[in-house]
């Protein structure tokens, strides 16, 4: 399915504001596009999510999150997706998509899930022996570098 004209000019204008830490006008952007046309297009969602996360409404982001990963999968989303249940202490369903998901990911997923792993196993909202063998020894491997 190709992109609506208006949309796309949506997704680059906010993708540009995002660059420039414009946050307030990405939310304004995406949230008309949502209202019309757009609604159905995971980037605008994702952009929507970034902006809200970065204003610290952390609940608008997840649900943002959300709603990109039920248009479209793809890692990185689900990867702040689990992060933000983290956050928002649903840690039964966060640790469950990670245990689901994690051997599944790639690099660039899984950077971003490690530092929240180490801050689940901290406040104890999962225990080590619950993740995944792969989970455990990109953790391990990322503490060592230090």
């Amino acid at each position: 399915m190709r992109i609506n004209f208006r949309i796309e000019q949506s997704v680059r204008r906010a993708e540009t504001l995002i660059k420039s830490g414009q946050y307030g006008q990405v939310i304004q952007i995406t949230e008309v596009a949502l209202r019309g046309r757009g609604l159905l297009e995971p980037k605008l969602w994702r952009l929507n999510a970034v902006a809200a996360g970065s204003l610290g409404d952390h609940w608008q982001a997840c649900q943002s999150l959300w709603r990109a990963l039920s248009l479209k999968f793809d890692e990185p989303t689900l990867a702040n997706y689990i992060t933000a249940l983290f956050f928002f202490f649903y840690y039964e369903r966060a640790a469950w998509l990670l245990k689901g998901s994690y051997k599944f990911l790639g690099k660039p997923a899984r950077n971003i899930l490690i530092n929240t792993i180490v801050e689940a196993i901290w406040i104890e909202a999962i225990k080590a022996e619950a993740l995944p063998m792969e989970a455990i020894q990109d953790v391990i491997d990322q503490q060592s570098t230090f």
